[in-house]
């Protein structure tokens, strides 16, 4: 409409000038004045067509191939969580046309996780990133250089104080919350009434782990006989360190000091249930663990009373990746997310409903099995 208007403006606009030239003269300005129009007018409709500058926005199609390509940059593959995670990109992606994958596991080593993604912006291999990190300080810089160029962010299981299209992660206060009333039954049934004392093991720098333990405190906290002795908070989540701190913990507290220790993940868990076994100690229980781990399900298999490990926590894994794998690809593709944060319900599990939950989690498994 735009082109037409210009066209019709230049047209009277060379009428006005016919009688003060030659019938010669006005034909060869109307024409060449009508084909400049056209020329501009042309410009300015791919002017219109072509993408915006961006000015921090996300872009679609950023590296402009054609196809939705989604890099997943991993803290690790230690665990349930990691190639869980994992297996639930390369199935998602089965699942759709024209979608590629991209994986790369930082192996707990962010600056190795910093250099993936601006490597990803050199080469403009990747659409968006999905970003699940070991130092969430670490690579908020990077991430937000990536988000300040055109790309969308979805971050899975540890928040990230930068911009991003979506947080993908556990209904970790809720299981908190779980995880506390198992423990307030535990003590409650060793003691007679809720009482006891408790130790917190904690990853302040966490936010899955901060987030459980306001959970779980927000229950222990209405049993004033239920005391909270001592917490410790983890720098990192290997399972090396699990086992050293568990170790430490066993020495310095003997017999009869702690009831029961909250683990804000599998890490000081597995070192705790390993170092009970070595030291012959079976007058505390450990409950938290906030993953699936083998070794969890085999002491939930000896029974009651046989076992330190009264409950384990345990986020589906598979349903996030799964989710956080979506938002991505719709965001890459231009389509962003009306709300910032989607929490994924976990499960509690014990020994009276291990049998249930193990039926449901193998079924799981052998579906994904091969993208693992």
């Amino acid at each position: 409409m735009k082109k037409t208007i210009a066209i019709l403006m230049a047209a009277a606009m060379l009428t006005g000038l016919t009688g003060c030239q030659s019938s010669k003269d006005s034909a060869s300005t109307t024409a060449a004045a009508a084909a400049a129009t056209t020329a501009a007018a042309t410009e300015a409709e791919k002017a219109s067509e072509a993408p915006a500058e961006n000015s921090g926005g996300v872009v679609a199609d950023i590296n402009g191939d054609g196809k939705t390509t989604i890099a997943c940059v991993h803290r690790n593959l230690l665990g349930a969580s990691g190639v869980n995670f994992r297996a639930s990109y390369y199935y998602s992606a089965a699942q759709m046309e024209n979608v590629e994958l991209l994986f790369f596991d930082g192996n707990q080593d962010v600056t190795k996780q910093c250099n993936y993604i601006e490597d990803c912006m050199a080469s403009k291999a990747a659409d968006a990133f999905i970003v699940w990190t070991c130092d969430p300080d670490g690579i908020a810089g990077t991430v937000q250089a990536a988000h300040d160029a055109g790309y969308p962010i979805i971050v899975i299981d540890i928040s990230l104080q930068c911009d991003q299209e979506a947080f993908v992660a556990a209904g970790n206060e809720e299981m908190g919350v779980m995880t506390g009333e198992s423990a307030v039954e535990y003590l409650t049934k060793k003691n007679g009434s809720p009482s006891g004392n408790v130790y917190v093991i904690t990853a302040s720098n966490q936010s899955t782990a901060r987030d459980r333990v306001a959970g779980f405190l927000s229950v222990i906290e209405k049993y004033p006989d239920i005391k909270v002795v001592d917490t410790y908070d983890m720098p990192t989540s290997s399972v090396d360190d699990g086992v050293a701190l568990a170790d430490d913990l066993i020495q310095k507290n003997p017999e009869g000091t702690i009831d029961l220790y909250f683990c804000m993940n599998m890490s000081p868990m597995l070192g705790l249930i390993s170092s009970a076994a070595t030291a012959n100690r079976t007058d505390f229980v450990v409950v938290g663990g906030f993953d699936y781990n083998d070794t969890f399900v085999e002491e939930l298999q000896k029974g009651e009373g046989n076992t330190i490990l009264w409950s384990f926590a345990a986020q589906d894994c598979f349903k996030i990746g799964s989710q956080a794998f979506e938002l991505a690809v719709d965001a890459a593709q231009g389509k962003l997310p009306e709300q910032k944060e989607f929490s994924v319900p976990g499960d509690l599990v014990t020994v009276d409903n291990l049998d249930e939950y193990l039926k449901n989690y193998n079924f799981y498994q052998e579906q994904i099995l091969q993208y693992q």
